[in-house]
Formats: C-alpha cells, structure tokens, sequence
C-alpha cells in the first residue's frame, strides 16, 4: 500500500555536504510519499544540486518557523546576545517539526533526522494497516522528563524504553493537542508554544539541551491516546561516525549492517578514530562477525551514551535487571524511593556491563535530584555455635544482597564450636566478639550500636537463609511510604502468622520457592500489630526514636514484640510482606535450652506489668473464620465484615489484605489492645453486651466472634445483640 503522508528530512547544510554520497538511501528506503528537505536557502541549493528525483521536495525553515523568533527568545532567556546559533538550533530543529502540524494536510507525517540513514526499507504502520508504530531504544535522560513535567503537570515517564529513535510517525491532531494544552497551562509565560517551552526550561540547564520532542510526543500520547500506536524495537548504529568514513561506506558494508540495524547515524562531531580503524569495515572480520556482535563487544568499553541492546542477546539475569529497570520507571511517576530501589537492584542483578553503566546512570540521576530518602542496611546477625548454619546464611546474603547497598554486622556471644574463628577470615563482616552470652536481646543492640549510624537495621537470625529478591522486596515495604516502621517477611517456620504451610526436604528446595515468591505483586502488604524478628528490617529514624531492644528480656522472647509495641506507639506501622520470603530453620539456639518455659513465662509476665496489656493474646488471628471468608469469596469483592473480640486487630488486617476493597469494623473491650491495634481498619472500643452498636441494620455479610479468652459464650445474648446487622445471606461466625 503506497504510503499517505510525507517525510521531513531536518538538516543543515555541514550535514548535507557530510552525507549527500548517502542521501540515495533515504530516497531508496523511506516509506513516504515525498521527502521533504526542511533546512535554510542552502540546503534547498544542495537538494536541487543532488537531483535526487521527482519524490524529493525542499522548505525553507524560516518559512515554517523563523529562525530569529526562537534566537531572539533565547538570547533574552539568557541575557547575553552571542548565543551560539547551535545552541538554539537543537531548539529550532525539534520546534519546526512541531509547527509542521498547523501545516500538514495529512493525518501523519514522518519526521526524520538528516544524519540518519536508514539501511533497509521498513514500514511506520503495523500490519493492519491502521495502527503506526513507536519506535523505541534503550537511553534515559532525566532533564527531559523535568521538563515534560512543567509543561504537562503530573506527565511523567510511563515506559522503559526511549523514544529517541532519530524519527517518529507524528500524528496531526495529537501533536495540534499537545501544543494547545501547553498554550492552556497557566503557569507558562510565553506567547508562542516554543517560548513557553524554552522559559519553563531552568537557564543553568537550557544549554545543554533539556527538551526532546520525540520524549515529549511519546510520553504525551501514552497518557492520552494509550492505544494509538503500538510498541516496536529499533536498532540504530548512533555511533557509525566513529567507526565509518560516510564518504567510503560502501553497498556491501550497508548490507551487512542491514542484517542487525535499521538505521545509522553520523553525528556531528563523530570521526573515524584510530583505534576504530577497520573494526567494521575489514571484509575478513565481516564474513566471520555480525555487526551486532562487534558493537556489543565495543560498547562493553562505552563509559557513557546510548546502548543497543538486543533481547535475545541477554542472559536471565539480564532480563531480570530490565524487568526491575522498567518497574523503576513505573515507579517514577509515584514513589521515587521505591524507583531508586529498583534501579539500584537492577545494576545488581545485571551482568552485561554496558547495560549495568546504564542502570547506574539512571540511579544516580534519580539520587542527584535531592528527593531520595533512601538508607543502606546494616544486617544485624548475633551469633551462638551453629557454625554450619551462619556460613549458610553469610553464603546466602552474599549471593542474594546488594553489597553495595548493605553492611554485615556480626555480634558473636562467646560461641564454642569454631565460628568465631571462621568469622574472624571474612573479609566483608564487621565482627564484635563477646566475651560471654549476653543474650539476643543485648546481642542485637551491640550489632546496631556498631552499624554504620545512618543505615536501616535488619536484624536476621543465623538460622535463616535469604532468598533472590527477598530485602529488596522488603526494602520496597519500608519505603512504600513514610508512615511505615519496620516490616517483615513469609516463611516457612514463623510465629505471628507469618508462616506459609509449605514443606520441602531440602533448604535449596525453599529457597527455590521464594524466588517464585519474591517478585512483584499489586497488594503485597498486610498491616499486622507485631512482627516477628526473626528477619525484620526496621526504618533507622524510628528505631533512633523508640530505642533498641529491651534487654530486660535477656535471653529472648518476646523482644520483638515489646519493639514492635513501642513503634506502634510512636505512630507508624508495621507491615507483613507476602512477596517476601525468608528460609528460617528455627528454634537453633533456644530450642535446646531446658529452661525456655521459664523464660518465655517470665517475659510474658514482664510484658504484661510493662504495657498492661496481653500482647500476644490479643494479635491472636481468627485464622478459621479467615479460611471460610475466603472459600466464599474471590478477592475484588466488596464484603462488610464485622468482628466483636478484634483484639489488636490482625484478624481483619488479614482481610485487608486478602480482599482490599472489604469494608472491615472491629469491637474490642480492651481499650489498650485498640490503642495498639492495626491502623488501617476502624475498631471501636467498648462492651458488644452493653454498648450502642454504631452500624446500620442488614450492612454485614460476616459478624465474626473472636472467643480468644476461651470465655463461656452466651450465644442468645450474642444473637440478639447482632442479628439485625446482619445481611439476610450474611453469617455470624462463631
């Protein structure tokens, strides 16, 4: 089907003189009706010269847009009159394929780089015939979307790919839209689209080139016409200029690149440098080679730039990176923590190197803006005999953890069996030998006490062994917003209903199981009332405000607890994460004490003199009632659930959770135990027997009782009190 819209080709004359032995090319392989040269009087010279056929057409620039309306703007912008005309002109070019629109008759119109040379024929539209395509590529600068994000209030990245591809399939009444909605922002001065777009531009950062047209035209169509392009990857050789003379590049070398790219570019300023002599163009290393292959091998050297990446060419680790690059960039938009995160596990997870330079320049980017608030970990461990054990744990962290990001911290208390001199040879653990036990309790805060005084605290037994993506994923927990405290994870061996009823034979088994685990998820995050501290990782700000662990209750138990009542009472929350999971072979150290029903015992007590409240009774789950609820229902069902005895309220956090769209109420006597409870449900304190119930009649399909003191139940009074809130299909849970 012959094509229905033109293509502009934006040159200057230096770029005609350099490439005009190339220009049959375009003529050859374009997929437009007419190419249309857009340039000063000169390039309209040079085009008629080259007589390159009836196809080819010329416009004069200041016709469409003149080149002193923009140079005047900037110069004013910049208070000085020897603006360098290059300077204005990466403006100029970008503005003039904007302005084409109130031109074009077409519905489409290409617009196409005058140093790019396509090295095959290719199509814009997809096979239907309909829909154009985005053509994308792997580079990211962070000053074009800042200034999307001017132009187009709460517009951000929204793919992880570029659009930068030296040309784009424009279409009219999108582009005439964009224009009129930046001409609608208020907070833009400016007379003209092309001013307002340059004096919303920071001065420091005008120079070195803040606007992309194609970034903007993309990201502004993904936002407001979702399905009117579809997605294609396109490999350009941007660097061709270093490696080919573009008056020697021959048919055969063209064909050869053809195998592996759809375009090449010679750059201004790009030379044959001698050491890229005959890297591409000897005939031997040709027939033996693809290009493909030599570029990835020579970009493995690039210390910065665009990279072309193919994705048959990545090994699993490296699609793993792209994948947490791309959730990265999803994140952008909406918590720059959680994108910081992202980027920077990548770089971990990514074993090609140009790919990893990339990752990197993205964090930093993203870090350089001022906006992260994210810490490093320093992972606590306390050490006793089980020498077996923590070198299994050690192996695990580092295999699994970002060096980069986190610090081993090792408290060994007096251990007997040869660990502390094993510990003693690793390079990467920052070892604290005591002399004698002195408990968890105290182990741990000797641990926190020589971390590094700005990083989160990950306290992990020796017991356990991380697996792949496992403190990320809980990392992504505590920064997914500021009112969180500390989190935890899944395991197979976990008190607080943290456990998943899961069995293997092997520990390799249940690391294997958490990598199915660990990965992204919509609703990863259940509030509960206490963590489990066998692996919780604690935001350093809140841990500097409660204090460390209360070492009245030497030699453990219950610890965590007391820690996770007093970061409750300083107003944040906890969180359980289900993508999250943590192999823990449990009970290592105090399961071989004789003594641990005294222990347990007595700090139970001491919990209770302190807080003057059962904590442990009260986080009881109704695990029962949870497991008909949810052979009921699927999850995006609205459901009203009532429960009289809520306790701290992790029976209906549960729920939260499995269903997010439920409407949860609690009644709980203890008004201590409320005080305490989960926040993201509403529990009233008060007597179900004596109080004025507070909900409409016929609102719950569940009324749970949570009988967790094993009290006689008067289930007639219990009736009468709750009957007429209940749905007629609805069910009271006893």
């Amino acid at each position: 089907m012959d094509p229905k819209y033109d293509a502009l080709i934006m040159t200057i004359a230096k770029d005609f003189l350099r490439l005009k032995n190339n220009y049959h090319r375009l003529v050859k392989n374009m997929p437009a009706r007419r190419l249309i040269f857009v340039g000063n009087a000169e390039v309209g010279e040079l085009a008629a010269q080259l007589n390159l056929g009836e196809r080819v057409g010329f416009i004069n620039e200041d016709e469409l847009l003149p080149f002193g309306d923009v140079h005047s703007i900037m110069q004013d912008v910049l208070r000085r009159r020897d603006v360098p005309r290059g300077v204005t002109g990466w403006y100029y070019q970008q503005f003039l394929k904007m302005q084409y629109s109130f031109l074009c008759k077409d519905d489409y119109y290409l617009v196409w780089d005058g140093d790019t040379i396509p090295c095959k024929p290719f199509t814009m539209f997809h096979e239907d015939g309909a829909t154009p395509f985005f053509d994308l590529k792997q580079e990211y600068h962070e000053e074009y979307f800042v200034t999307i994000g001017k132009l187009f209030p709460g517009m951000q990245k929204c793919i992880g790919p570029s659009f930068i591809s030296e040309h784009m399939l424009l279409r009219c009444d999108i582009m005439r839209n964009l224009i009129g909605d930046i001409m609608k922002n208020d907070n833009l001065k400016g007379g003209s689209f092309f001013e307002r777009i340059i004096r919303c531009i920071d001065v420091d950062k005008l120079v070195s080139n803040s606007f992309s047209e194609f970034e903007t035209y993309g990201t502004y169509t993904c936002f407001q016409y979702f399905n009117s392009y579809r997605m294609r990857t396109w490999h350009s050789f941007r660097y061709a200029g270093n490696f080919f003379d573009s008056d020697k590049i021959s048919d055969s070398d063209y064909e050869w690149l053809s195998r592996d790219f759809d375009a090449v570019s010679f750059e201004k300023g790009h030379t044959v440098r001698e050491d890229h002599k005959d890297v591409f163009t000897k005939k031997e290393y040709q027939e033996k080679l693809s290009a493909r292959k030599i570029l990835e091998l020579a970009q493995q050297e690039f210390e910065e730039g665009y990279l072309e990446i193919w994705e048959d060419s990545l090994t699993e680790a490296d699609r793993e990176a792209m994948h947490y690059e791309k959730l990265g960039d999803r994140y952008l938009n909406s918590n720059k923590n959680q994108a910081f995160l992202c980027y920077e596990n990548a770089e971990f997870l990514c074993n090609n190197r140009a790919l990893q330079r990339k990752l990197r320049m993205k964090k930093e980017q993203l870090w350089n803006t001022g906006e992260i608030t994210v810490d490093k970990v320093s992972i606590v461990i306390v050490s006793y005999n089980s020498q077996y054990l923590m070198e299994k744990c050690l192996e695990s962290i580092r295999q699994y953890c970002n060096p980069q990001c986190c610090q081993i911290v090792v408290v060994d208390n007096a251990s007997t069996d040869g660990v502390r001199e094993w510990l003693q040879q690793q390079k990467d653990v920052k070892l604290i030998l005591s002399e004698e036990n002195m408990g968890f309790p105290k182990g741990c805060n000797v641990g926190i006490e020589n971390s590094d005084a700005r990083n989160d605290i990950f306290l992990l037994n020796n017991d356990t062994r991380m697996a792949p993506n496992a403190l990320f994923w809980l990392r992504m927990g505590l920064y997914e917003n500021s009112h969180v405290g500390a989190v935890g994870c899944m395991s197979n061996y976990g008190g607080n209903d943290q456990q998943i009823d899961v069995t293997f034979m092997l520990p390799k088994e249940y690391l294997d199981y958490g990598k199915t685990i660990n990965i992204y998820s919509e609703n990863p995050y259940e509030e509960r009332n206490r963590l489990c501290g066998f692996a919780m990782l604690l935001r350093r700000p809140v841990l500097d405000a409660v204090g460390e662990l209360d070492e009245k209750l030497t030699p453990g138990y219950y610890d965590d607890d007391d820690l996770s009542v007093r970061i409750k009472e300083a107003g944040y929350c906890l969180r359980v994460c289900h993508n999250s999971f943590i192999y823990h072979a449990g009970s290592q150290s105090f399961g071989k004490r004789k003594n641990l029903d005294e222990i347990i015992e007595k700090n139970y007590k001491y919990m209770l003199n302190k807080w003057h409240v059962d904590i442990p009774t009260n986080s009881l789950m109704n695990a029962e009632a949870v497991k008909l609820i949810c052979e009921r229902h699927i999850k995006d069902e609205e459901i009203a659930v009532l429960e009289i005895g809520a306790g701290c309220g992790n029976t209906l956090g549960r729920l939260r959770y499995l269903f997010p769209k439920a409407v949860l109420y609690g009644i709980e006597e203890d008004e201590i135990a409320v005080k305490y409870a989960v926040q993201n449900v509403e529990i009233t304190a008060g007597n179900w027997k004596t109080m004025d119930i507070p909900f409409e009649e016929h609102f719950f399909d569940y009324v749970i009782y949570s009988n967790r003191w094993g009290q006689t139940l008067d289930e007639e009074l219990l009736i009468s009190r709750i009957e007429r809130y209940i749905k007629e299909d609805g069910m009271l849970i006893i």
